[in-house]
């Protein structure tokens, strides 16, 4: 019975340090946005999939960039809706996780940049989309910067190029 006690108090315990760490943090509120409630910049749609891009939180010089890539169908991820087992399965998420960065350029004027920082969010095949979140060394003047497009060799979903135009008034 006091074993039991004590259990339950220190996950009380920890749930209210987690809490007050969560709350203490400044940019808590803007790090715990879904890319829904960050301003979408950009989007591009196939018969199958469509891409959604976010713009981030993120400091002067860099552009933090969330693309959402979702099944329009909307039953499943897409990766679970490609691969046929779990070997293929595999062999898409692991493209994700550690080549597909390189695939990413964001096109400022005339200039290319590659990301400076990349990364996939798993969510464990629950919702009917797939999330990439990726971040650019813009300098302070690209950020300025009349024309930019977001360009992504898709290997996995499309097979093509995709071209998102971002609008031009980043905050």
């Amino acid at each position: 019975m006091a074993i039991q006690y004590l259990f339950r108090v220190g996950v009380q315990v920890t749930l209210v340090i987690l809490s007050v760490v969560l709350l203490s943090c400044g940019e808590s509120k803007n790090l715990l946005k879904s890319p829904a409630q960050n301003r979408r910049v950009s989007g591009y749609a196939t018969d199958s999939f469509r891409y959604e891009v976010y713009q981030l939180p993120s400091g002067k010089e860099t552009l933090a960039l969330s693309l959402r890539i979702v099944n329009v169908a909307g039953t499943q991820s897409p990766l679970r809706m490609l691969s046929g087992n779990i070997e293929q399965y595999s062999t898409y998420y692991e493209y994700l996780l550690n080549r597909a960065a390189a695939d990413f350029r964001l096109v400022c004027d005339k200039e290319e940049l590659a990301p400076a920082a990349y990364s996939v969010e798993n969510n464990y095949n629950a919702f009917p989309f797939e999330t990439i979140n990726i971040s650019f060394y813009t300098g302070r003047k690209a950020r300025s910067r009349k024309r930019k497009v977001l360009l992504f060799a898709d290997n996995v979903f499309s097979h093509q190029v995709i071209w998102m135009k971002m609008i031009n008034d980043f905050k």
